[in-house]
Protein backbone atom coordinates (compact mmCIF):
# COMPACT_ATOMS: atom_id res chain seq x y z
CA UNK A 1 0.00 0.00 0.00
CA UNK A 2 1.38 3.44 -0.87
CA UNK A 3 2.06 5.74 2.03
CA UNK A 4 -0.38 8.48 2.94
CA UNK A 5 0.62 11.91 1.55
CA UNK A 6 2.80 13.86 3.96
CA UNK A 7 0.63 16.97 4.18
CA UNK A 8 -2.37 15.54 5.99
CA UNK A 9 -3.70 19.02 6.70
CA UNK A 10 -5.31 19.44 3.30
CA UNK A 11 -9.01 18.69 3.12
CA UNK A 12 -9.47 15.06 2.21
CA UNK A 13 -11.35 15.87 -0.97
CA UNK A 14 -8.25 17.58 -2.34
CA UNK A 15 -6.27 14.36 -2.45
CA UNK A 16 -6.22 12.57 -5.77
CA UNK A 17 -7.89 9.19 -5.79
CA UNK A 18 -5.63 6.38 -4.57
CA UNK A 19 -8.00 3.53 -5.22
CA UNK A 20 -5.61 2.07 -7.78
CA UNK A 21 -2.89 1.70 -5.14
CA UNK A 22 -4.80 -1.17 -3.52
CA UNK A 23 -4.35 -3.33 -6.62
CA UNK A 24 -1.38 -5.61 -7.17
CA UNK A 25 0.36 -6.37 -10.47
CA UNK A 26 -2.36 -8.83 -11.46
CA UNK A 27 -5.10 -6.24 -11.00
CA UNK A 28 -6.51 -7.88 -7.88
CA UNK A 29 -7.55 -5.64 -4.97
CA UNK A 30 -6.13 -7.83 -2.23
CA UNK A 31 -6.43 -5.32 0.61
CA UNK A 32 -10.11 -4.53 0.13
CA UNK A 33 -10.79 -8.23 -0.28
CA UNK A 34 -9.53 -8.97 3.21
CA UNK A 35 -12.20 -9.87 5.78
CA UNK A 36 -13.61 -6.84 7.59
CA UNK A 37 -12.34 -8.19 10.91
CA UNK A 38 -8.77 -8.22 9.58
CA UNK A 39 -9.05 -4.70 8.16
CA UNK A 40 -10.44 -3.44 11.48
CA UNK A 41 -7.55 -5.07 13.29
CA UNK A 42 -5.09 -3.28 10.99
CA UNK A 43 -6.84 0.08 11.36
CA UNK A 44 -6.85 -0.18 15.14
CA UNK A 45 -3.04 -0.10 15.22
CA UNK A 46 -2.60 2.77 12.78
CA UNK A 47 -2.21 6.36 13.98
CA UNK A 48 -5.57 8.13 13.83
CA UNK A 49 -4.54 10.39 10.94
CA UNK A 50 -3.47 7.35 8.88
CA UNK A 51 -6.49 5.26 9.81
CA UNK A 52 -8.85 8.05 8.79
CA UNK A 53 -6.89 8.64 5.59
CA UNK A 54 -7.70 5.08 4.48
CA UNK A 55 -11.10 6.45 3.47
CA UNK A 56 -9.23 7.74 0.42
CA UNK A 57 -8.69 4.14 -0.65
CA UNK A 58 -12.28 3.08 -0.22
CA UNK A 59 -15.41 4.63 1.25
CA UNK A 60 -16.15 1.33 2.94
CA UNK A 61 -12.98 1.72 5.01
CA UNK A 62 -14.38 4.84 6.63
CA UNK A 63 -17.34 2.78 7.80
CA UNK A 64 -14.99 0.10 9.08
CA UNK A 65 -12.95 2.63 11.05
CA UNK A 66 -16.13 3.88 12.69
CA UNK A 67 -17.11 0.34 13.63
CA UNK A 68 -13.88 -0.53 15.46
CA UNK A 69 -14.59 -1.55 19.02
CA UNK A 70 -12.37 -0.15 21.78
CA UNK A 71 -11.00 2.50 19.42
CA UNK A 72 -7.99 4.56 20.44
CA UNK A 73 -7.97 8.14 19.18
CA UNK A 74 -4.70 10.04 19.18
CA UNK A 75 -4.80 13.66 18.03
CA UNK A 76 -1.42 15.42 18.08
CA UNK A 77 -1.03 18.72 16.27
CA UNK A 78 2.77 18.40 16.25
CA UNK A 79 2.31 15.40 13.96
CA UNK A 80 -0.43 16.86 11.79
CA UNK A 81 0.81 20.44 11.59
CA UNK A 82 4.59 19.98 11.27
CA UNK A 83 5.14 23.40 12.92
CA UNK A 84 8.89 23.29 12.25
CA UNK A 85 8.09 23.44 8.52
CA UNK A 86 5.40 26.10 8.75
CA UNK A 87 5.76 29.84 8.54
CA UNK A 88 3.71 32.20 10.68
CA UNK A 89 1.65 33.11 7.64
CA UNK A 90 0.24 29.63 7.08
CA UNK A 91 0.15 28.36 10.69
CA UNK A 92 -3.38 29.74 11.10
CA UNK A 93 -4.52 27.71 8.09
CA UNK A 94 -2.85 24.61 9.50
CA UNK A 95 -4.52 25.09 12.88
CA UNK A 96 -7.87 25.52 11.14
CA UNK A 97 -7.22 22.30 9.24
CA UNK A 98 -6.33 20.43 12.46
CA UNK A 99 -9.52 21.72 14.09
CA UNK A 100 -11.56 20.57 11.09
CA UNK A 101 -9.87 17.16 11.14
CA UNK A 102 -10.65 16.50 14.82
CA UNK A 103 -14.22 17.74 14.40
CA UNK A 104 -14.74 15.54 11.34
CA UNK A 105 -13.50 12.42 13.10
CA UNK A 106 -15.59 12.98 16.24
CA UNK A 107 -18.74 14.48 14.73
CA UNK A 108 -18.97 12.80 11.32
CA UNK A 109 -16.97 9.59 11.08
CA UNK A 110 -17.63 8.52 14.68
CA UNK A 111 -21.02 10.18 15.10
CA UNK A 112 -22.69 6.86 15.97
CA UNK A 113 -19.87 5.48 18.11
CA UNK A 114 -20.97 4.74 21.67
CA UNK A 115 -17.58 3.95 23.17
CA UNK A 116 -13.99 5.17 22.94
CA UNK A 117 -11.35 3.13 24.72
CA UNK A 118 -8.69 5.87 24.92
CA UNK A 119 -8.55 9.53 23.93
CA UNK A 120 -5.21 11.32 23.53
CA UNK A 121 -5.17 15.05 22.80
CA UNK A 122 -1.82 16.81 22.57
CA UNK A 123 -1.67 20.42 21.37
CA UNK A 124 1.48 22.49 21.06
CA UNK A 125 -0.45 25.36 19.50
CA UNK A 126 -3.19 27.29 21.28
CA UNK A 127 -6.79 26.64 20.24
CA UNK A 128 -10.10 28.16 21.12
CA UNK A 129 -11.30 26.82 24.48
CA UNK A 130 -14.71 26.12 22.97
CA UNK A 131 -13.16 23.67 20.51
CA UNK A 132 -11.04 21.98 23.17
CA UNK A 133 -14.04 21.69 25.48
CA UNK A 134 -16.17 20.26 22.67
CA UNK A 135 -13.59 17.60 21.78
CA UNK A 136 -13.10 16.46 25.36
CA UNK A 137 -16.86 16.52 25.96
CA UNK A 138 -17.35 14.29 22.92
CA UNK A 139 -14.85 11.82 24.34
CA UNK A 140 -16.48 11.86 27.78
CA UNK A 141 -19.93 11.41 26.26
CA UNK A 142 -18.64 8.27 24.45
CA UNK A 143 -17.79 6.61 27.76
CA UNK A 144 -14.04 6.99 27.28
CA UNK A 145 -12.00 4.91 29.72
CA UNK A 146 -8.57 6.50 29.36
CA UNK A 147 -8.17 10.29 29.02
CA UNK A 148 -4.78 11.86 28.22
CA UNK A 149 -4.54 15.64 27.82
CA UNK A 150 -1.39 17.62 27.12
CA UNK A 151 -2.02 21.26 26.27
CA UNK A 152 -2.39 24.76 27.61
CA UNK A 153 -5.99 24.99 28.75
CA UNK A 154 -8.03 26.93 31.27
CA UNK A 155 -11.26 26.03 33.04
CA UNK A 156 -10.57 22.30 32.71
CA UNK A 157 -12.47 21.56 35.91
CA UNK A 158 -15.71 22.76 34.30
CA UNK A 159 -15.71 19.67 32.09
CA UNK A 160 -15.77 17.38 35.10
CA UNK A 161 -18.93 19.07 36.34
CA UNK A 162 -20.66 18.69 32.97
CA UNK A 163 -20.33 14.94 32.49
CA UNK A 164 -20.51 11.92 34.75
CA UNK A 165 -17.13 10.33 34.13
CA UNK A 166 -17.68 7.08 35.98
CA UNK A 167 -16.13 5.00 33.18
CA UNK A 168 -12.74 6.70 33.38
CA UNK A 169 -10.02 4.49 34.79
CA UNK A 170 -6.97 6.50 33.68
CA UNK A 171 -6.52 10.27 33.78
CA UNK A 172 -3.32 11.95 32.60
CA UNK A 173 -3.13 15.75 32.61
CA UNK A 174 -0.15 17.88 31.65
CA UNK A 175 0.26 21.63 31.16
CA UNK A 176 -3.42 22.29 31.86
CA UNK A 177 -3.50 25.49 33.81
CA UNK A 178 -6.13 26.98 36.08
CA UNK A 179 -5.81 30.75 35.98
CA UNK A 180 -6.47 32.65 39.18
CA UNK A 181 -6.92 36.34 39.80
CA UNK A 182 -6.82 38.14 43.15
CA UNK A 183 -10.60 38.17 43.52
CA UNK A 184 -10.81 34.42 43.01
CA UNK A 185 -8.02 33.88 45.52
CA UNK A 186 -9.95 35.88 48.11
CA UNK A 187 -13.25 34.10 47.48
CA UNK A 188 -11.61 30.68 47.53
CA UNK A 189 -14.70 28.65 48.31
CA UNK A 190 -17.07 30.39 45.92
CA UNK A 191 -18.88 27.75 43.88
CA UNK A 192 -18.01 29.30 40.55
CA UNK A 193 -14.41 30.09 41.43
CA UNK A 194 -11.69 28.32 39.46
CA UNK A 195 -9.40 27.15 42.22
CA UNK A 196 -6.33 24.96 42.11
CA UNK A 197 -7.37 22.80 45.05
CA UNK A 198 -10.84 22.32 43.54
CA UNK A 199 -9.29 20.94 40.36
CA UNK A 200 -7.69 18.10 42.30
CA UNK A 201 -10.81 17.62 44.41
CA UNK A 202 -13.05 17.52 41.33
CA UNK A 203 -10.86 14.79 39.88
CA UNK A 204 -10.98 12.75 43.05
CA UNK A 205 -14.75 13.05 43.46
CA UNK A 206 -15.96 13.04 39.85
CA UNK A 207 -13.76 10.32 38.37
CA UNK A 208 -15.11 7.54 40.51
CA UNK A 209 -13.44 4.60 38.74
CA UNK A 210 -10.00 6.05 38.07
CA UNK A 211 -7.19 3.70 39.02
CA UNK A 212 -4.26 5.70 37.60
CA UNK A 213 -3.90 9.44 38.20
CA UNK A 214 -1.05 11.42 36.59
CA UNK A 215 -0.53 15.08 37.49
CA UNK A 216 2.12 17.58 36.48
CA UNK A 217 2.94 20.82 38.24
CA UNK A 218 1.16 22.96 35.63
CA UNK A 219 -2.04 21.01 36.19
CA UNK A 220 -2.35 22.16 39.79
CA UNK A 221 0.00 25.14 39.72
CA UNK A 222 -1.62 27.04 42.56
CA UNK A 223 -1.74 23.95 44.75
CA UNK A 224 2.04 23.84 44.68
CA UNK A 225 2.66 27.56 44.95
CA UNK A 226 0.11 28.97 47.38
CA UNK A 227 0.46 28.39 51.11
CA UNK A 228 -2.60 26.84 52.74
CA UNK A 229 -3.82 25.10 49.59
CA UNK A 230 -4.13 21.75 51.29
CA UNK A 231 -6.47 23.11 53.96
CA UNK A 232 -8.68 24.57 51.21
CA UNK A 233 -8.61 21.21 49.46
CA UNK A 234 -9.68 19.41 52.64
CA UNK A 235 -12.43 21.92 53.32
CA UNK A 236 -13.87 21.61 49.82
CA UNK A 237 -13.77 17.81 49.72
CA UNK A 238 -15.15 17.40 53.26
CA UNK A 239 -18.49 15.59 53.24
CA UNK A 240 -18.10 14.32 49.67
CA UNK A 241 -17.47 10.68 48.96
CA UNK A 242 -14.21 10.24 47.05
CA UNK A 243 -15.07 6.79 45.68
CA UNK A 244 -12.15 6.98 43.29
CA UNK A 245 -9.48 7.34 45.94
CA UNK A 246 -11.06 5.02 48.49
CA UNK A 247 -11.99 2.05 46.30
CA UNK A 248 -10.23 2.19 42.92
CA UNK A 249 -7.12 4.35 42.82
CA UNK A 250 -4.07 2.12 42.50
CA UNK A 251 -1.36 4.37 41.08
CA UNK A 252 -0.50 8.08 41.31
CA UNK A 253 2.24 9.89 39.42
CA UNK A 254 3.30 13.38 40.49
CA UNK A 255 5.70 15.25 38.24
CA UNK A 256 7.81 18.33 39.01
CA UNK A 257 7.35 17.71 42.73
CA UNK A 258 9.04 20.58 44.60
CA UNK A 259 8.67 19.33 48.18
CA UNK A 260 6.38 22.07 49.47
CA UNK A 261 4.44 21.25 52.64
CA UNK A 262 1.07 21.22 50.86
CA UNK A 263 2.42 18.81 48.25
CA UNK A 264 3.57 16.39 50.93
CA UNK A 265 0.22 16.68 52.70
CA UNK A 266 -1.57 15.86 49.45
CA UNK A 267 0.45 12.64 49.19
CA UNK A 268 -0.40 11.87 52.82
CA UNK A 269 -4.08 12.45 52.01
CA UNK A 270 -3.96 9.75 49.35
CA UNK A 271 -2.06 7.41 51.65
CA UNK A 272 -4.80 7.89 54.24
CA UNK A 273 -7.82 7.57 51.94
CA UNK A 274 -6.75 5.40 49.02
CA UNK A 275 -7.36 1.98 50.49
CA UNK A 276 -6.16 0.01 47.46
CA UNK A 277 -3.28 2.29 46.46
CA UNK A 278 -0.31 0.24 45.28
CA UNK A 279 2.19 2.75 43.97
CA UNK A 280 3.11 6.45 44.16
CA UNK A 281 5.76 7.69 41.74
CA UNK A 282 7.20 11.13 42.42
CA UNK A 283 9.41 12.81 39.82
CA UNK A 284 11.47 15.64 41.25
CA UNK A 285 14.70 17.60 40.84
CA UNK A 286 15.15 17.89 44.62
CA UNK A 287 18.51 17.18 46.20
CA UNK A 288 19.17 13.70 47.53
CA UNK A 289 19.09 15.03 51.08
CA UNK A 290 15.57 16.47 50.64
CA UNK A 291 14.33 13.36 48.85
CA UNK A 292 15.52 11.16 51.73
CA UNK A 293 13.90 13.46 54.28
CA UNK A 294 10.52 13.51 52.51
CA UNK A 295 10.68 9.79 51.77
CA UNK A 296 11.31 8.97 55.43
CA UNK A 297 8.40 11.19 56.47
CA UNK A 298 6.02 9.52 54.03
CA UNK A 299 7.15 6.01 54.96
CA UNK A 300 6.64 6.79 58.64
CA UNK A 301 3.23 8.30 57.94
CA UNK A 302 2.23 5.28 55.87
CA UNK A 303 3.22 2.89 58.65
CA UNK A 304 1.24 4.62 61.39
CA UNK A 305 -1.69 6.40 59.70
CA UNK A 306 -2.08 5.19 56.14
CA UNK A 307 -4.57 2.62 54.88
CA UNK A 308 -2.18 1.75 52.07
CA UNK A 309 0.54 0.22 54.20
CA UNK A 310 1.81 -1.90 51.31
CA UNK A 311 1.96 1.02 48.89
CA UNK A 312 5.34 1.51 47.24
CA UNK A 313 6.65 5.11 47.20
CA UNK A 314 9.29 5.77 44.56
CA UNK A 315 11.24 8.95 43.76
CA UNK A 316 12.69 9.55 40.30
CA UNK A 317 14.83 12.43 39.01
CA UNK A 318 12.96 14.70 36.60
Amino acid sequence: MDSVPEDTNKPFQEYPSKRSTTYDATGEDRISNLPDSVICHILRFLPTKNAVATAILSKSWETLFASIHDSVLHFDDSVLLHPEQASDSNMLDRKTSFTSFVCRVLNVILRDAMHIDAFFLSCEQEYDDDHINAWISEALSRNVESLHLNMTMKNADLLLRSYPVKNLNTVRLAHIEISLNEEQLIVELEENGLNFYKTVAELVVACSNVDHLWLSKETITGFYDEEGSYECFKEWIHGKEPVCSSLHLKKIELWEFSGEEDEVKLVEYFLTNAKVLEQIEICSSLSLEKVVKISNRLMSFKSFKGYSKTCQIQFHPS
